[in-house]
């Protein structure tokens, strides 16, 4: 930099509104500065002044200075770098063509930026106000995008898998997308919209879109559903249990509050459940579980069984020990082949060491009201419904209601 330059108070300060309009901070800044035109230029204390100056608007550089005017700085040492030492992406030949610019009163442009490069507070505020959905579509756009929604991302509460054999339906809270089977290719509808996507398949997409949303470290699930149909395709069936298996066993300590199986076999349920976290499951639900291949007795043996409160096995006959429904289950409801009188006795004996229990439900395809009856109440005559009281040894009373194919007990 030139002497006469140096000896400029005017050229001093419009370099320095040259540094502030480049938009970097205060201490990079005057290392640029001292870099161009010397470093015993000016100090860092009436740098400072004319920076702050220059950013609170007041572009005036006339102003004589007397040194109380001067913002007051820890006097730390400071070793002013040598120009090649500056983290400059321009050289010093294009530092002078822009500063001339500059003075002649073209004033460059601030360089765009990248959404990415946003604050992280920023950033997660653009996040918000987007729908869970859109979230997932930005995900795709680039890798600096996805691993910004991953760290970001609230993701969705309820998620339904429903497959058949050429399509499947991806159930997203309120959102419901559908991935076709073409001959070379997948169909993907959303909202009305459909999308023809080349050299795909439609489970392997489905699958990679699962994938994307459960292995994000921010999702918070309540609710997880999958029906996969026994009838199904046996080929397409067993791999896509198998894929979706072995997604939830990549993804670290993976929670949900509730599942829901319907159409499975009794292995398949019992392995799938085993993928959750056990301390946060807190409802069970099995609809249509067939147990021709594998008994699902063994289920009351699982961590997570034994930390719900609540069990529901419906639409066929299970043959789970009812023992284990009364030890912590605060709700239960299952379907049984047969209900007789000797299980009603068994199930009065339980109902005095069921501390948890408040209410549950036998469903069974018919029985006789009176035995049953006469088991909480002797005296009963028979009649088409029983609604009875019935207090345990330790005075714990239970609402006894008994139809010909239901018996329910409620705590009063």
């Amino acid at each position: 930099m030139p002497i006469t330059l140096q000896n400029s108070e005017i050229a001093l300060r419009a370099c320095i509104l040259y540094e502030y309009f480049d938009n970097q901070p205060i201490e990079t800044s005057y290392k640029n500065f001292c870099g161009k035109v010397g470093a015993g230029a000016m100090s860092f204390q009436e740098f400072k002044f004319w920076f702050e100056r220059f950013q609170s608007g007041n572009h005036d550089m006339d102003e004589k200075l007397e040194s109380n005017n001067l913002p007051q700085v820890n006097p730390e040492p400071f070793e002013f770098p040598s120009l090649s030492d500056i983290p400059e992406k321009i050289s010093e030949k294009a530092w002078c063509i822009r500063f001339i610019n500059f003075m002649n009163g073209v004033i460059p442009k601030p360089e765009s930026i990248s959404i990415c490069e946003l604050p992280p507070k920023i950033l997660k505020m653009v996040f918000e106000k987007l729908e869970s959905i859109d979230r997932l579509k930005i995900r795709k756009v680039s890798r600096l995008l996805r691993s910004a929604i991953s760290q970001n991302y609230i993701g969705f509460k309820e998620i339904k898998i429903e497959v058949k054999n050429d399509w499947i339906c991806l159930h997203l809270d309120d959102f419901v997308i559908y991935y076709g089977n073409l001959s070379d290719s997948c169909s993907v509808n959303f909202k009305r919209c459909k999308t023809i996507i080349g050299n795909s398949d439609y489970m392997a997409l489905t699958l990679m879109d699962l994938a994307a949303l459960l292995n994000c470290p921010k999702i918070i699930l309540e609710t997880l559903q999958l029906n996969l149909p026994i009838e199904l395709d046996t080929v397409n069936r067993v791999g896509f249990f198998i894929s979706l298996q072995n997604i939830l066993h990549t993804v670290k300590q993976i929670s949900t509050k509730k599942i829901i199986l319907e159409e499975l076999y009794g292995d398949e349920a019992v392995s799938f459940i085993k993928c959750f976290e056990a301390v946060d499951l807190e409802e069970i639900y099995l609809q249509r579980v067939s147990e021709t291949k594998y008994p699902l007795k063994e289920i009351v043996n699982l961590e997570q069984f034994k930390r719900a409160r609540c069990f529901v096995a419906r639409g066929t006959s299970y043959s789970i020990p009812t023992e284990h429904l009364f030890k912590k289950l605060t709700y239960f409801e299952i379907q049984v082949a047969v209900f007789s009188k000797q299980d009603a006795v068994n199930i009065k004996k339980m109902l005095s060491n069921s501390p948890n229990l408040q209410s549950c439900c036998f469903h069974f395809s018919r029985s006789g009201i009176t035995d049953l009856a006469t088991v909480f109440h002797p005296g009963h005559v028979g009649g088409e419904y029983a609604n009875l009281i019935y207090k345990t040894y330790n005075n714990i009373k239970f609402v006894i209601n008994i139809c010909t194919k239901c018996f329910k007990i409620t705590r009063k």
